[in-house]
């Protein structure tokens, strides 16, 4: 593919102004730009750039940058990491400076945390100036394995019934490929959802097992919502409810299993090829699923039944949830008896999970305000 040529300073004083008013897709032309995250070291940011470039399948790219950057440019490490990613030519122009990319290899995966490779990387960081030396990452390859909770349910996923939908009339077919690993979608050009989605060259049980949970998952998505959060849905739809989270805080699934690594980059590559395709070219991604047909068909009285059932079944029945109201046909507000109240957080969240898993995938729970009972401290707050 041909590359494009950025003006450095333009593409960076847009990416802080989009970092601070734009609340995700930063809505660059360019779907690998939203890969990329600049550094104040400017090496390493155009590191970044080329890297992003070579994941989403950009084979060249040029960039334009003042001729105060010609010492970072000519910086023999610098030439050396470039040397690493392609055939690179730097151009120096009245005024400015040309940095030409051809044959870009996309950036190698990030390893496992257990497999040592982070220690060494921080052992490298550490080593005195001058003996600093990069350290390749190894390349991502068909999954062999998967953690015991994603396996579990993996096998029960995807032994279930499912019809595999027919590719849909006039839909544009889009490939990624990673490892021998071939991901195809087949993708209607007027609103852009996945009709059908299928793999190829799987080597693996785990790999293939993985594709075929893809497939039920980014089923009807937008192929734009699939490439921004699929793995994300693939990984919560894979984790038991009961099992400790993979990890503390945000769990980015990549980190939570090396097996999802395949799972993202195959997704934006799709997403990649799409664009080549079709034309597409939006990435303002607003997509806001409804509520299933059984939900949104059913009288207050029967979603009240549903919500019930599946709070009985987990360890909140004896612990007095009441339904207070249903909002907006996705809002279920609840508060908890007497001494109950109020219930933790990661009680919440499970009864949330218990809900979406259940009842319906696209509701939220809410916990009632709960008021002070202290009169002096509420007669202060209204002096």
């Amino acid at each position: 593919m041909t590359g494009d040529v950025l003006d450095y300073d333009v593409l960076l004083a847009r990416y802080q102004s989009n970092l601070v008013n734009t609340l995700r897709n930063f809505g660059f032309a360019a779907d690998y730009l939203d890969l990329w995250v600049p550094d104040e070291d400017l090496s390493r940011s155009l590191l970044n750039l080329l890297d992003a470039a070579a994941t989403a399948g950009r084979t060249s790219l040029g960039i334009r940058l003042p001729a105060a950057a010609w010492p970072v440019l000519d910086a023999a490490q610098f030439r050396g990491e470039l040397a690493a990613r392609g055939r690179v030519r730097i151009e120096r122009k009245p005024g400015s400076v040309m940095l030409h990319a051809d044959g870009l290899q996309s950036p190698q995966s990030s390893p496992s945390p257990m497999d040592g490779t982070a220690t060494k990387r921080a052992a490298a960081a550490d080593a005195p100036a001058g003996h600093k030396q990069r350290i390749p990452d190894a390349p991502l390859r068909q999954p062999e394995t998967i953690a015991s909770p994603y396996d579990r349910n993996l096998e029960m996923l995807v032994s279930a019934p499912w019809p595999s939908p027919a590719p849909p009339d006039g839909a544009v077919q889009a490939s990624a490929e990673v490892d021998g690993l071939t991901l195809d979608a087949w993708i209607d050009p007027h609103d852009h959802l996945i009709g059908a989605m299928t793999c190829r060259g799987a080597r693996t049980a785990v790999a293939e097992r993985l594709m075929g949970a893809l497939a039920r998952v980014c089923q009807g998505l937008p192929i734009l919502e699939a490439a921004d959060h699929g793995v994300i849905r693939l990984e919560c739809r894979l984790r038991d409810e009961h099992a400790p989270r993979p990890l503390p805080g945000v769990v980015i699934p990549e980190a939570a299993d090396p097996a999802f690594a395949v799972v993202a980059r195959l997704l934006r590559a799709l997403l990649a090829d799409y664009r080549r395709r079709s034309g597409y070219s939006e990435t303002a991604n607003t997509f806001d699923p409804l509520p299933g047909a059984e939900w949104t068909q059913a009288e207050d009285g029967k979603r009240r039944r549903m919500l019930e059932a599946a709070i009985r079944l987990g360890r909140f029945a004896s612990a007095g949830v009441n339904i207070v109201a249903i909002e907006h046909d996705v809002r279920v507000v609840i508060s908890i008896d007497g001494d109950q109240a109020p219930i933790h957080a990661p009680s919440m969240l499970e009864l949330e999970r218990r809900i979406k898993r259940l009842v319906d995938g696209r509701l939220e729970v809410f916990l009632t305000e709960i008021k002070d009972s202290n009169k002096l401290r509420r007669r202060e707050d209204r002096a």
